[in-house]
């Protein structure tokens, strides 16, 4: 009998997946708290990061879409990842 690997391989990976079913847990609440923290951050900040994470935009399509230059959108990513950082950091510490 015949089976399609894309019919069968859901059900192996829920067999298995009891295994991992904490680390994803883990990865989607530390998403979910990253994204939290991204409020904090300017609205400059927040634009570049949610088109960069979120819809997986490159720098230059991120520039044309928010008329602005490449070297800009650049520097804004480096800062408010550094930002994001920082503030995410300060959160888990206190």
């Amino acid at each position: 009998m015949l089976v399609d690997p894309a019919i069968i391989e859901p059900i192996i990976g829920l067999e298995r997946s009891g295994e991992n079913l904490e680390e994803e847990v883990g990865v989607r609440l530390f998403k979910e708290e990253v994204n939290e923290t991204m409020g904090c951050l300017s609205k400059e900040f927040q634009e570049v990061l949610i088109l960069k994470i979120h819809y997986g935009l490159k720098e230059n399509e991120i520039a044309s879409l928010l008329n602005l230059k490449i070297a800009t959108v650049k520097t804004r990513l480096y800062r408010a990842r550094k930002q994001l950082k920082h503030v995410y950091t300060e959160k888990v510490s206190a």
